[in-house]
């Protein structure tokens, strides 16, 4: 009444044994055991890769994949559905993938009813009352620029005009909002019934919420430190294909560091096993001289553009070899970027890095 499998590469095993259990009294069938020493080995998760037998490939929209495609001038064929997991075959039949379902099916809600993304904007700093609020039904694709697009609404600051251009400021640096929304829709369980994923603005912080915790065999320390075991594996690599995403395992690193550069608060990261929660604080770090200085050198560049050592120099009432230092310092960590014909040309500039700020 008990048998062990190591894995489900090979089906016709499994077959013969759910069969001999139908004739007899019934039996338990445990998948990712070696079965002679008994050892756990475990298996892939490959619920994201798995062929959605309720659904046909006539339900994709192939009009949206094409025109996604389109933002990388690619036009995809059957092959390179594939390669990314979008279609799969199943007993010689060609089936679109949960993963493929989850992001381009017509009517993906009726299989993956929860699979949508929720955001609130709260009055105050809890969720007794609410102020705006938009659930976002679309194709998740598209859904992940229509929550950063209420986050931005809600967490406008205030506009500056310059000379040249429009500046808006946000609570919250763009790029970690970006991460953070992206690494919901990646990460989250989308078996879990009931659940969604959650934006929740409130006037101190912005909470990113999404079912199911950091998966199985990675600890959040171990995820910090940059490394990725990704669950919705077919998801993963459509993004990766469009550049939506860039390297596996450092997009929580770049919240962590885009935050700081902003001078708020280390946010933080939670795992409670059926949730993921990151939350950005709008609480400023306390304001040392390091960071009084870059505030200085930032709100200067917002309306002048560019400057040299020598304006930075008289900018922070220090003399030039000193501002020379703390420039460099600065590059290095990616605030702003030198321009000039070399690393010793007299007339070089520097300007604020543009993906940061």
């Amino acid at each position: 009444t008990l048998e062990f499998k190591e894995s489900t590469k090979s089906l016709l095993p499994i077959i013969k044994a759910v069969v001999a259990f139908a004739n007899t009294a019934g039996g338990v069938i445990v998948i990712g055991v070696e079965d002679k020493s008994k050892k756990i080995i475990g298996i892939e998760e490959v619920l994201d890769e798995k062929a959605c037998l309720e659904m046909q490939t006539v339900n994709l929209d192939w009009d949206l994949i094409k025109k996604v495609f389109s933002w990388i001038n690619k036009e995809p064929n059957t092959d390179q559905a594939y390669n990314l997991g979008l279609l799969v075959d199943y007993f010689g039949r060609q089936y679109p993938s949960n993963g493929a379902v989850i992001l381009f099916a017509k009517n993906r809600l009726s299989l993956f009813p929860d699979a949508h993304i929720k955001c609130v904007r709260f009055k105050g700093k809890n969720k007794s009352e609410m102020q705006n609020y938009l659930d976002i039904n679309g194709y998740l694709i598209n859904g992940i620029e229509e929550a950063i697009n209420f986050i931005e609404n809600h967490t406008r600051t205030g506009v500056e005009i310059g000379r040249i251009k429009r500046v808006e400021f946000f609570q919250y640096p763009l790029q970690a909002i970006r991460e953070a929304v992206i690494n919901a829709v990646v990460h989250t369980d989308y078996a879990i019934q009931g659940s969604s994923i959650m934006i929740s603005i409130f006037d101190d912080r912005l909470e990113i919420a999404n079912p199911g915790g950091i998966p199985l065999g990675i600890t959040l320390e171990r995820a910090l430190a940059g490394a990725s075991r990704v669950r919705n594996r077919v998801i993963a690599r459509v993004f990766r294909e469009l550049k939506i995403i860039e390297q596996w395992g450092s997009g929580l690193q770049r919240i962590i560091d885009s935050c700081l550069k902003y001078g708020l608060k280390k946010p933080l990261f939670e795992d409670f096993y059926s949730e993921f929660v990151v939350t950005l604080y709008a609480e400023k770090e306390k304001e040392t001289n390091l960071y009084a200085d870059k505030k200085i050198l930032v709100d200067y560049l917002y309306t002048n553009e560019r400057i040299s050592t020598q304006e930075a120099a008289k900018l922070w009432k220090i003399v030039p070899r000193t501002a020379r230092t703390k420039l460099k310092h600065l590059v290095e960590e990616g605030l702003i970027k030198r321009i000039g014909l070399s690393l010793k040309d007299p007339y070089g500039v520097y300007v604020l890095t543009s993906k940061i700020w």
